[in-house]
């Protein structure tokens, strides 16, 4: 998926022992003028103790079977559309506008997407990327 440029609404490049991890979210200017507000959670991108590069986004309130993995190549994009029982309804107060996000994170080659695996507790997703194997 090639970048938005300055349509993005967020551009977070965090340095990481293996390169750069880049998270894009995509902007409602980037998919056109009549597209509804969407929602941007939170996302903290790190390589832990034992080298493994981890990925973990805030989506309080959504169901597991809501959330959608896929990988090309480097780049893990999580898309999720949560339901609320609440559309139509007046509210005094919104947290987050729109029920859906897509976030694209740009995994640098040193880690392993095919061996990466994903767990959602507590409102949390949490993704973990091994290290490449190097073969000798």
């Amino acid at each position: 998926m090639p970048s938005t440029g300055a349509h993005a609404e967020a551009l977070l490049c965090a340095s990481t022992s293996g390169g750069f991890s880049e998270v894009r979210y995509l902007s409602a200017m980037s998919r056109g003028p009549d597209a509804e507000p969407q929602w941007n959670p939170k996302a903290d991108i790190f390589v832990n103790a034992d080298g493994d590069h981890i990925i973990k986004v805030e989506a309080p309130g959504i169901e597991k079977e809501d959330l959608e993995l896929t990988v090309e190549e480097q780049s893990l994009t999580i898309t999720c559309v949560r339901t609320d029982p609440d559309v139509g309804q007046s509210h005094y107060l919104v947290r987050e506008l729109g029920n859906k996000f897509q976030l694209v994170v740009e995994v640098p080659w040193g880690f392993d997407l095919q061996r990466a695996h994903a767990a959602y507790q507590n409102g949390i997703l949490r993704i973990t990327v091994p290290p490449r194997e190097i073969k000798r």
